[in-house]
């Protein structure tokens, strides 16, 4: 409070008749000590790892609301500051009967794209051998299309995207039923609103001589399944977080800057807590420090001309549900998206023995824009002097870290994304991710860069041009 007395104070001593830059004073408002204070509430055993849809991430969610109120930053209007959703909480499950004899998920069959109860009969299938087949004709009717693939990893999936049909029926050679059980699929999984065709991928070794004869030998045959997926299913509320500065001016406030981190972590697990300082208490804290910087300029009549919106987002680590959710049911079109920032990770030395420990890797930043990537690279050069390293930023590179944070879904619908990493370590996803271990100025000056590329962004003439 005594912080942001001075910084009034200092203020009305005619500041602007100087000619600093807004930016560079606004962002001194970014510093250690509101870090450390919000990440050790975030990352302590009070919120016991803030896992998805548990009274942790509730926790953390109203301390996240809360810092929002206490710096200014306003609700979207008409909305409050929770954007909520229900996940799938029971695990998928099901059986399959084939002439009286009952097959269970996931040794016999696996199934995606199906977040509801069914219960239907596969009356018929029409069987395709080969590419060539799939692309000759997409249009099936009311029929069950079955096509035979060796492993659900390397079949392209693309090939079928086009295809009408009942749904879609998998007769897998290689069948392995670690590829239907995980993480997200144990514990919660996203409800789709509009659930597409259904996708069912049979154990090929597992079904019956008779059964697979009748397919391979006819070619096309008649035959009846019965699926019970998913029944009586449990859900689970859980939210994004989202505060909102408007931009000054008239016409660009249309348009806005995505800020984004998740907030959600790994939870407890045999009695022990996993506090996710780094993973992403880091991120989130920053994000808080971030908007405060940006409702100071917004009281003092200098905020930037689009509008800013703060996402705190929920459920990354059970398959970025909390963004998932947000680019289908966006509060701002996503046509008047400039761009998204995420934050994730930005605590840590990504190596022991790294010496530069105020390194961070880029990821995403010229996939879709070179605007964008030239923008961070400048508010970098003229302000914070990071070393900004690319070692992830590939499509290809083994990792794949393009796709495994929340900037990926909007990326996905062409909005122009960058990811702010600061490396693994040690302690990733491990109960030792602790505030012990936090470097905090590195946090400081990652903040400061994403508040002067984010300020840049927000008084360009013109929003970032897709490549």
């Amino acid at each position: 409070m005594f912080k942001k007395l001075l910084f009034h104070c200092f203020l009305c001593l005619n500041f602007y008749s100087f000619s600093q830059d807004l930016s560079e004073f606004y962002v001194k408002n970014i510093d250690t000590v509101d870090l450390y204070k919000n990440l050790d509430y975030l990352a302590s055993n009070k919120l016991q790892g803030r896992k998805t849809g548990q009274k942790g991430q509730k926790k953390a969610a109203a301390y996240i609301e809360s810092q929002f109120k206490k710096s200014g930053v306003a609700p979207f209007p008409g909305k409050d500051y929770y954007q909520k959703f229900n996940l799938l909480q029971k695990k998928k499950s099901g059986t399959m009967i084939f002439e009286n004899k009952k097959y269970c998920f996931p040794e016999d069959f696996g199934f995606k794209s199906l977040y509801q109860t069914l219960d239907f009969d596969v009356k018929s299938a029409f069987y395709i051998l080969g590419k060539d087949l799939i692309a000759t004709k997409t249009n099936f009717n009311n029929e069950f299309v079955l096509i035979e693939i060796d492993n659900f990893q390397t079949f392209d999936f693309d090939l079928v995207e086009n295809i009408k049909s009942r749904g879609i029926i998998f007769l897998v050679n290689n069948y392995q039923a670690d590829d239907y059980v995980s993480r997200q699929t144990k514990d919660l999984a996203m409800i789709q609103e509009e659930v597409k065709i259904p996708m069912i991928y049979l154990n090929k070794k597992e079904l019956p001589v008779k059964f697979i004869q009748s397919l391979v030998l006819n070619k096309s045959n008649y035959f009846a399944l019965n699926f019970q997926l998913n029944p009586k299913p449990k859900y689970k509320t859980t939210e994004n977080v989202i505060g909102f500065i408007e931009g000054s001016d008239s016409i660009l406030k249309n348009e806005v800057i995505v800020i984004s981190a998740h907030y959600d972590h790994l939870g407890v697990e045999k009695r022990k807590v996993f506090n996710g300082a780094d993973d992403n208490g880091s991120g989130t804290t920053a994000l808080l420090e971030i908007a405060q910087a940006f409702q100071q300029a917004k009281n003092d009549g200098k905020n930037p001309k689009r509008s800013i919106l703060f996402i705190a987002l929920t459920g990354e680590e059970m398959g970025l549900f909390g963004s998932s959710y947000y680019v289908s049911n966006p509060w701002i079109p996503l046509k008047n998206t400039v761009a998204d920032i995420n934050i994730d990770m930005i605590g840590r030395a990504s190596k022991l023995e790294e010496k530069d420990t105020f390194s961070v890797y880029v990821i995403g930043s010229n996939m879709l824009s070179d605007d964008l990537h030239n923008t961070q690279e400048l508010a970098n050069k003229r302000y914070t002097k990071l070393n900004l390293d690319y070692m992830y930023n590939d499509l290809n590179e083994p990792l794949r870290l393009y796709y495994r944070s929340d900037h990926f879904n909007f990326a996905k619908n062409g909005i122009p994304s960058v990811f702010y990493f600061g490396g693994f370590h040690d302690d990733y996803h491990k109960i030792t991710d602790d505030i012990e271990s936090i470097n905090f100025r590195k946090i400081e000056q990652i903040s400061k860069m994403v508040f002067h590329t984010t300020w840049m962004l927000g008084n360009a003439k013109n929003r970032p041009v897709l490549n």
